[in-house]
């Protein structure tokens, strides 16, 4: 499953070598496959001790290079702009090589750039998000407990921030309800799996 579903959403597969993609990366699947819209279920649980204070303003400082992110998100938020489309820039919660000071210079940066920046990574405590028993990958991705606290912020902060309006009970719903009964069954299998990996 989590093969088909990155394909079908290639960023998620491809994020950290977007630049090298070619076309046999890309695969055609059935829309059966898509009722996760992206997201690539895990449900066990980190194998590492989390660094805890990673996010503290006086952690170790780390060198942060990127050339080509800020033209990239500069040229995204212009078409989003070109198009009436609200942008918002997001970090998802990364033990592993976000700090502080990263959060510190890229939150002015979007602030000059006018980007509205959300950065999880300080709201840690805000979603009670727990490394230990939330993230997988040495803290680097997040499994099922960690993206649904993650999941339910953004929804409130998009209704809260951006004036979103809701569509479930609209007449052509009907494949989203699909869609959301298939995704709320796989989401309590790997939530009674993450359980039972106590």
């Amino acid at each position: 499953l989590r093969e088909k579903v990155s394909l079908i959403f290639s960023f998620f597969r491809y994020h950290d070598r977007w630049n090298k993609i070619n076309g046999s990366d890309f695969t055609k699947l059935k829309s059966s496959d898509s009722y996760g819209r992206g997201y690539i279920f895990l449900s066990d649980k980190k194998k590492t001790q989390y660094n805890d204070g990673y996010m503290k303003k006086d952690s170790e400082s780390i060198d942060f290079k990127n050339s080509n992110q800020p033209d990239s998100v500069i040229k995204a938020k212009e078409l989003c702009d070109s198009k009436g489309i609200k942008f918002l820039f997001v970090t998802l919660p990364d033990a592993t090589s976000w700090s502080y000071e990263k959060y510190e210079k890229l939150e002015s940066w979007t602030s000059d750039n006018n980007i509205d920046y959300l950065d999880y990574n300080v709201l840690i405590n805000d979603i009670n998000l727990d490394f230990s028993t939330d993230s997988v990958d040495n803290d680097m991705h997040l499994n099922i407990s960690g993206a649904i606290k993650v999941s339910n912020y953004m929804g409130n902060y998009l209704v809260n921030n951006y004036g979103l309006t809701s569509h479930k009970d609209d007449d052509n719903s009907e494949n989203f309800r699909n869609d959301l009964a298939k995704y709320n069954d796989t989401r309590d299998s790997y939530l009674k799996n993450l359980v039972n990996n106590n």
